[in-house]
């Protein structure tokens, strides 16, 4: 299966690839005969894992289908971001999506993380965000996952405490963030340690699960 790589342009938030712009590209990926394994189908019906019965089997294959969706995509992120840490020592946010084919595409805010861009990383995830949720709202996507450096600053200013965080969202709104510390050797090699994971609200695939929910709420004021 082919990976494609978009460039966002920022300033204007739009996905290039999804939306067929002919804006700036980057060169495509070498086919690696990687795909998601979607269930398509029981995606398409949007029933977040919260609302199942935790022992259902309806609840058990969902929980099964999005756990091996967001093992796959964070290891597709961690694989992309490990030569730029290596090269450069940062990367800016990128994001890697899903579609109903099961194709893996990236989308990335700056087309050569040497040049050391005047990007705002803080806009530049925000307008990934956008672009993302605005591809989600069109059931162009059935999961993302959304990547950045994430650190903090002591009192000397020294950066510490390094880590990814990846943002992964599915489409029935379930959504985690993971967090992976890493260490740059002398060498410049990378090495990850560990990973720690939170829930959070979706950000993606917030709409989606809006618009489902009051589609569900004007059912039920129908009966």
């Amino acid at each position: 299966m082919r990976e494609r790589d978009f460039l966002l342009n920022v300033k204007r938030a739009i996905w290039v690839g999804m939306l067929g712009a002919s804006l700036a590209v980057s060169p495509v990926h070498a086919q690696d005969g990687s795909k998601a394994k979607l269930d398509v189908e029981s995606a398409k019906e949007g029933t977040p894992l919260s609302e199942l019965a935790e022992d259902s089997p309806e609840a058990k294959a969902l929980r099964e289908e999005i756990n091996t969706n967001f093992e796959f995509l964070t290891a597709k992120v961690l694989s992309k971001a490990r030569p730029l840490l290596e090269s450069n020592g940062r990367f800016y946010p990128f994001a890697a999506a899903v579609g109903p084919n099961g194709k893996v595409n990236f989308a990335w805010t700056v087309s050569n993380e040497a040049e050391n861009p005047n990007i705002d990383p803080a806009a530049a995830l925000a307008a990934l965000r956008q672009a993302l949720a605005g591809n989600a709202s069109k059931k162009r996507l059935l999961a993302t996952a959304t990547a950045y450096q994430y650190g903090r600053v002591d009192e000397s200013g020294k950066l510490t405490g390094q880590q990814i965080n990846i943002e992964l969202e599915y489409i029935t709104g379930d959504a985690t963030v993971r967090a992976i510390p890493y260490e740059i050797k002398e060498d410049g090699s990378v090495t990850y340690q560990g990973m720690g994971e939170q829930k959070m609200e979706p950000r993606v695939f917030a709409q989606v699960v809006s618009e489902l929910v009051e589609g569900e709420e004007g059912a039920q004021g129908s009966e």
